[in-house]
Formats: structure tokens, sequence, C-alpha cells
């Protein structure tokens, strides 16, 4: 089967390739504008296989390190004024059921966990597809490419006990997309 490949520049890419190889990516908001054709400023970055002390040291050579969220594996990473999430793989496990909020739930980050992991925990699937940077091979195990030119949004599996916080997410995509009947099935 053929990777899709697809053309990706912002400001940093160059940056994030050289520093982390073939283990960062473009994850979410940024691929699935990328996919129906739109040019997005928000690049939130995802890297694989390096552990949180190694990628903090690493990018703060080249600009200003904010670790917003250590005990999750996020960190913002400000170069020359444009912000990055940069995120470690993670898992979110519901406390309890129905988990509403992100405090229902307990997030762990990995570096080793697979891509596809990481990105089953999205909302929906046309936000669970990544882009690697170095060579923009789409990663997109849950056919997400399809999912923004279609009228229905399905949720991921595990965003059904998450309904509240999604159901909010769902209606600011929708508005943002206007003159298209988008539905959370």
């Amino acid at each position: 089967m053929a990777v899709e490949k697809l053309k990706v520049k912002f400001r940093d890419r160059d940056l994030f390739v050289r520093l982390f190889g073939e283990n960062v990516y473009a994850v979410g908001g940024y691929v699935r504008d990328l996919v129906m054709g739109t040019l997005s400023e928000e690049v939130d970055i995802l890297i694989i296989r390096t552990p949180l002390e190694e990628i903090v040291p690493t990018i703060r050579k080249h600009g200003k390190v904010d670790l917003v969220g250590k005990s999750f594996g996020i960190i913002k990473f400000t170069k020359d004024g444009k912000t990055y999430d940069i995120a470690l793989p993670r898992k979110d496990v519901p406390k309890e059921k129905p988990a509403r909020r992100h405090k229902d739930f307990l997030i762990s980050a990995d570096p080793d966990l697979p891509l596809e992991r990481d990105l089953e925990r999205r909302d929906f699937r046309c936000n669970s597809m990544a882009v690697r940077l170095k060579d923009g091979a789409l990663v997109d195990p849950f056919d997400g490419v399809e999912r923004p030119r279609k009228t229905r949004l399905p949720l991921q599996q595990h965003g059904r006990e998450a309904e509240g916080r999604r159901s909010r997410r769902s209606f600011r995509w929708g508005k943002g997309h206007k003159g298209q009947d988008h539905t959370v099935d």
C-alpha cells in the first residue's frame, strides 16, 4: 500500500527535523486542515521515541521552553515569537465513568508508546492523523482523511466517555467550517 505524502510547510519545520529526524510529527488540527487544503498557523508537534529529559535541553538551545504540562508530557516552545505545543505520546484513561473533564482522566506520557496508540485517544477521527515532518508521510489509522469531507464527524470510541467536553469542541469545529452541515455521530 502506498503511503500518502503531504507537503508540510511551516516556519520551523526544518529545525524540528534537524533536531528529531524521523521521530517528529505534526498532529491533530494542523494535519486535518492540511488534508482539507487549508493553511493553518497553529502546529501541534508530537515527538516519539525521545524522553522529555532529552527533548527539553535539545530545544532550549533554540528558544524558550515552558513545561506547562510536565506531568503529562506537554511543552510550550517559543521561537522568535511563535509558540508550539510539543507533546510526547500519551494515554488518557478515565478515572471513572462518565469522564467529562480533563481532570476526570489519568494521563500518562510514554515516549515509547506507538504513534497509533496516541492518535486513538484524540477526539475525532479527522484529528487522529499525523504527518511525519521529515518526509510528509501521512499516518491515518482511523480513516481521518475522508472524515472532514463528510457531513458526519464520528467520535473515536473513547470520545463517548467525554461527550460533554467533546460536544463543545465539535460545536466550535462546526462553527469554523461554515457552509458545511457537520454533526457528531
